[in-house]
C-alpha cells in the first residue's frame, strides 16, 4: 500500500489499524528479507525490531550476521530484546571476514596482535608493562588499556558506533578502532609515567623522615597492600562483569573456588566499602535465623506457677558470635560446589532445615 502511494495514516485507516500499529508494521519493511521472514515466523519478536533497525542503521553487515545466526538457530531472537550486545558478539564469531565489530571498553590482548599497531605502539605497550610492574607492587598480568568517553565520542561522531542498553558500545570501523586503540595505549602510558614519577617523589620525601619501627613498617605495608588489592579487585570485577555480559569470559559453576567466591560474597558484608568490615550478613543470619531454628542456640523454659499451672514460656537465645561461628563451620563443611551453594543460601531456611 505504501508503494502505491498511501501514507501511513491512509494505510492504517484502510486496514482498520491504529496509526501506531501501522508504524510498527511498516518498520518491518526496512529489515533484510531474512529478517522480515523471521519476524513473520515469530523467531524474531516484534519488540526487537527497533534494536535490529538500530544495528542496520550503523552496520547492515552486522545486522545481516545477527539475522543469519538467528536463522541458523545459534542465537534466540529474544536475545535481541534481553541482551543484544551478547547476540552481536555471537554473530561476529561466524560472520564473514569483512564484517567488523569490537566492544569499545578495553583493548583486548588479542587485538594488539591482530590490529598490527606498528613498532612505535608496540614499544609503548612494552613500556606500559614495565611501568605497570614498577608502580603496582602486586601487579598481575599486563596493564589494561581502556577506552574513555572521548574515544566513544569520536566513534559516535563517525557514525560507526552501535549503542545498546546493557552492553558496551560496539564500533564497526576497523581503521578507526585501530587509531582509538593507539590513543588508549598512549593515554595509559602517560598515566603510568605520572604515577611512576609520583612514586619516586614519595620515596625521596620519605628518605628524610625518621626511620620507622618494624611495627610501623608492617602497618604501612599492610595498608598499602589493602589499597592495592582493593583497586585491583575493583578493576578486575568491572572487566569480569563486562566480559561475562558479552560472553568473553566463562566460569565453571562446579569449581569450588568459583563457588566460594559467590558463597562468601553472599554471606559477606553489605557495605559501601570495597573491602568492608566484619561479616554483617552472616551475623544477621546467625542472629535472626539460626537461633530460631536450631535447638542448640536457644533455651526454652516454662516456669511453674504457685498454683501449679504452667506459666508463660520464655525463650533465651544464645550468643550471636557462637551462632555465627556455627554458620561458617557449616558453610566450610561443604564438600562440593553444589553443596556449598545450597549451604550458603540457607538464609531461606530450607538447607538449614535439612541440616
Amino acid at each position: 500500500m505504501l508503494d502505491e502511494g498511501y501514507t501511513l495514516d491512509g494505510a492504517a485507516q484502510a486496514l482498520g489499524w491504529s496509526r501506531q500499529l501501522a508504524t510498527v508494521r511498516a518498520k518491518i519493511l526496512k529489515l533484510p528479507d531474512t529478517g522480515q521472514r523471521l519476524v513473520g515466523t515469530g523467531e524474531i519478536p516484534v519488540s526487537a525490531i527497533d534494536t535490529l533497525l538500530a544495528i542496520v542503521d550503523v552496520s547492515p553487515q552486522i545486522a545481516g550476521a545477527v539475522v543469519a545466526t538467528i536463522a541458523d538457530g545459534n542465537v534466540a531472537g529474544s536475545q535481541l530484546v534481553n541482551n543484544a550486545g551478547w547476540a552481536i558478539g555471537q554473530a561476529l564469531r561466524d560472520a564473514p571476514k569483512d564484517t567488523f565489530g569490537a566492544y569499545l571498553n578495553t583493548v583486548h590482548p588479542n587485538d594488539l596482535k591482530s590490529l598490527r599497531l606498528g613498532k612505535k605502539t608496540e614499544a609503548l605497550v612494552a613500556e606500559a608493562e614495565k611501568l605497570h610492574k614498577l608502580v603496582e607492587q602486586y601487579a598481575y598480568g599486563p596493564p589494561t588499556f581502556r577506552f574513555d568517553t572521548s574515544d566513544v565520542d569520536q566513534a559516535r561522531a563517525g557514525g560507526v558506533l552501535i549503542e545498546l542498553d546493557g552492553s558496551a558500545p560496539i564500533i564497526t570501523d576497523r581503521a578507526l578502532f585501530r587509531e582509538l586503540a593507539k590513543q588508549a595505549i598512549v593515554r595509559t602510558v602517560e598515566e603510568l609515567r605520572e604515577r611512576a614519577v609520583d612514586k619516586a617523589k614519595s620515596k625521596r620525601a620519605g628518605e628524610g623522615r625518621r626511620e620507622r619501627t618494624p611495627r610501623e613498617e608492617l602497618d604501612v605495608e599492610h595498608r598499602a597492600t589493602l589499597r592495592e588489592l582493593t583497586r585491583q579487585a575493583h578493576g578486575t570485577n568491572l572487566d569480569l562483569g563486562a566480559s561475562l555480559l558479552t560472553e568473553l569470559a566463562a566460569v565453571a559453576p562446579d569449581d569450588m573456588d568459583v563457588a566460594r567466591v559467590f558463597a562468601f560474597g553472599l554471606l559477606g558484608p553489605e557495605s559501601s566499602s570495597y573491602l568492608g568490615t566484619g561479616d554483617h550478613v552472616a551475623r544477621t543470619i546467625a542472629a535472626n535465623g539460626l537461633r530460631l531454628v536450631l535447638d542448640e542456640h536457644r533455651t526454652t523454659t516454662t516456669p511453674t506457677l504457685k498454683s501449679g499451672k504452667p506459666g508463660r514460656t520464655k525463650v533465651a537465645y544464645g550468643d550471636v558470635d557462637v551462632a555465627a561461628k556455627w554458620l561458617w563451620r557449616f558453610v566450610d563443611g561443604a564438600k562440593t560446589a553444589g553443596e556449598l551453594f545450597c549451604r550458603s543460601q540457607g538464609r531461606t531456611g530450607r538447607c538449614l532445615a535439612l541440616a
